[in-house]
């Protein structure tokens, strides 16, 4: 039975999960690279169930990515260079506090849910943060700590940070090191653009429409040194 629009976590616990959740920290943390910043653990990870015919439109893309580049010339075995990327958004709610805490709030301001529940959405670039290196698109990094920078709760009860861990297909990615705000595609024959920094790390920005999976992962986090499974 597919998943309702409000029941899409189920927390990743059991024990056949126990390889993936190690390498989904380990990622996490191999990840945090401002050296300055609080380092959080990992402390709780759900797996995000969604419906066949919400997955559809992405699947099509990612073969139709995939038939339009030489793969070989790409630093990625993921099919259409598919890479786990990393995001950070606002939470109005007490989602993912606790294994408990599975059901998707209905606030629109919880921009959490309503990404979880449908799909990311370019209208929305910009809601928190004016300046957008890259004019409008979905913006997901391989730094974790740099996701982190975009998380906020507006709940007095949550006191969890939240990362979503998502398939993004980048497609033969446009590589630079300076910003363009008035960019609205990526330069001709690409698929994303790829912004690097002195962290050895990058930000994928996908220009005009969503081209991104949110799963199967949600990372939750907590400062005070205790893991959970």
């Amino acid at each position: 039975m597919a998943p309702s629009s409000r029941d899409r976590l189920v927390p990743l616990n059991s024990w056949h999960d126990k390889l993936l959740s190690m390498k989904l920290k380990r990622d996490f943390q191999n990840g945090w690279l401002h050296p300055n910043k609080r380092k959080y653990e990992v402390v709780r990870i759900f797996r995000i169930q969604l419906p066949d015919e919400q997955l559809e439109p992405y699947v099509r893309y990612r073969s139709s990515v995939e038939r339009s580049i030489r793969t070989k010339f790409l630093n990625s075995k993921g099919v259409g260079n598919e890479t786990m990327l990393f995001h950070g958004t606002t939470r109005v709610c007490r989602v993912g506090e606790s294994d408990n805490d599975v059901r998707l709030c209905r606030s629109m301001a919880c921009a959490l849910c309503r990404v979880i529940e449908g799909s990311f959405s370019v209208s929305k670039c910009g809601t928190r943060n004016s300046f957008k290196r890259f004019g409008n698109g979905i913006y997901t990094t391989s730094c974790s700590s740099k996701a982190d920078d975009y998380v906020k709760n507006t709940s007095g009860d949550a006191s969890c940070r939240i990362l979503l861990l998502n398939r993004v297909v980048c497609g033969r990615a446009y590589r630079t090191f300076d910003t363009a705000m008035a960019l609205k595609q990526p330069p001709g024959g690409h698929h994303s653009v790829r912004l690097f920094s002195t962290l050895q790390s990058y930000v994928n920005v996908l220009l005009g429409d969503w081209r991104t999976f949110k799963g199967p992962q949600s990372i939750e986090l907590r400062g005070d040194g205790c893991v959970q499974e």
